[in-house]
């Protein structure tokens, strides 16, 4: 009926199944893909907070302080890469999380630094920094 909303079309316009169809498209690809990322922070928040409180502590080397492509209001974050031993004598590298430069900068290369590493995964190993 002309001048009712629920029924008014542009004229020509014959396909309405087009935009839902679009929607349903765009959110098949993006709702796994947000998924992915939300499962992958949840874990490495749980892993970061497991290592904290059952983690082993050791020494390592800062090896060097870089600036990553994250920026957080303006500011370009950075991030420390670190060498240890584990309990086995095996030497692994990690690195910090993102920080402030200042943060960063405060360290330089060959510094000792606390860290704390899993003793099932060793290769998995959280920054703690000066105690």
């Amino acid at each position: 009926m002309r001048g009712d909303p629920a029924t008014s079309r542009i004229e020509g316009e014959t396909t309405a199944w087009i935009l839902p169809l679009i929607f349903t498209g765009l959110g098949l690809v993006f709702v796994p893909v947000g998924g992915f990322i939300f499962y992958k922070g949840v874990a490495g928040i749980r892993r970061e907070l497991r290592l904290h409180s059952e983690g082993m502590s050791t020494q390592a080397t800062v090896e060097k302080m870089e600036p990553t492509n994250f920026r957080f209001n303006e500011v370009t974050q950075w991030r420390i890469r670190y060498r240890y031993r584990d309990h086995q004598g095996l030497t692994h590298q990690g690195q910090s999380n993102l920080m402030q430069p200042e943060e960063a900068q405060a360290w330089k290369a060959g510094d000792e630094a606390t860290v704390l590493f899993d003793t099932g995964a060793p290769e998995q190993s959280v920054w703690v920094g000066r105690q």
